[in-house]
């Protein structure tokens, strides 16, 4: 006897006794006792309670691994124009000056012709909401305040009439896409944390907090190590680097400054 026609038999026999079971009068008055209601109402509450904390860890996570995505995609497209077309060619970056839809947490793609004429090749791009670049002393957006700010020709929007500066933070590749500015490496990396920059620079949101590495792992602060304090960090915030010599980023496990 074939296995379909045995599975189809069986699937007969399992129909019939629904049938039967479906006609019967006791089966009819069957309902849903109170204990069952409510056993099947705690269920719901615990499982919604454990979905709770992994539907905010699922929605936050992404946001910034968004954000580094987005910055690793646009560093290594200005490194490919500049090499293909043998201009320099710049990433751009708004800070606190700047409007809200652009402070801390949008960049764009410029490039310089012969003349010394700086022309926007690129859209804006956006970190996804919630999310920013922080203002930290060693990276791109804070390295010796406006001495690394330059002219670029910007929309009215990108900078409100009262702004100090209007100048921007810049990241520039030679046509060799090697980093051209700023010459020295330490500045050479960003920060994406989950919050967002005021206009007076101050950061608010999820923010680190030093003493919360503490204690990691059961280790007291003396014998507290830079793994340690990574491993706390990057809860809060990622870490990019640029290398000086080959023009690439890279994601890093942070450290806090």
């Amino acid at each position: 006897m074939g296995k379909g026609f045995r599975q189809s038999l069986f699937f007969s026999h399992l129909l019939r006794a629904f049938l039967k079971r479906k006609a019967s009068p006791a089966s009819q008055c069957r309902a849903f006792s109170l204990v069952e209601l409510l056993v099947v109402l705690a269920i719901m509450a615990v499982v919604t309670g454990m979905a709770i904390p992994a539907f905010r860890a699922a929605t936050s996570i992404p946001g910034r691994k968004g954000g580094v995505a987005i910055f690793l995609s646009v560093c290594e497209q200005a490194r490919a124009l500049a090499m293909s077309e043998a201009k320099p060619v710049f990433i751009v970056f708004p800070d606190e000056q700047a409007t809200e839809k652009y402070r801390n947490r949008s960049l764009a793609i410029y490039m310089q012709d012969e003349s010394g004429k700086r022309t926007r090749v690129s859209k804006w791009y956006y970190l996804p909401s919630g999310v920013a670049f922080k203002n930290e002393v060693f990276s791109l957006l804070q390295q010796g305040k406006d001495e690394n700010k330059s002219d670029f020709p910007v929309t009215d929007d990108v900078f409100p009439e009262t702004a100090e500066s209007k100048g921007l933070h810049y990241l520039q590749f030679d046509e060799m896409g090697m980093v051209a500015a700023p010459l020295d490496s330490n500045y050479l990396k960003v920060f994406v944390f989950e919050g967002e920059v005021n206009s007076d620079g101050a950061e608010s949101g999820r923010l680190f907090e030093p003493a919360l590495a503490s204690f990691v792992g059961g280790a007291a602060s003396s014998k507290r190590s830079k793994h340690d304090d990574r491993s706390v960090a990057s809860l809060y915030f990622d870490e990019i680097k640029i290398s000086k010599f080959s023009g690439r980023a890279r994601w890093t496990t942070p450290l806090p400054q």
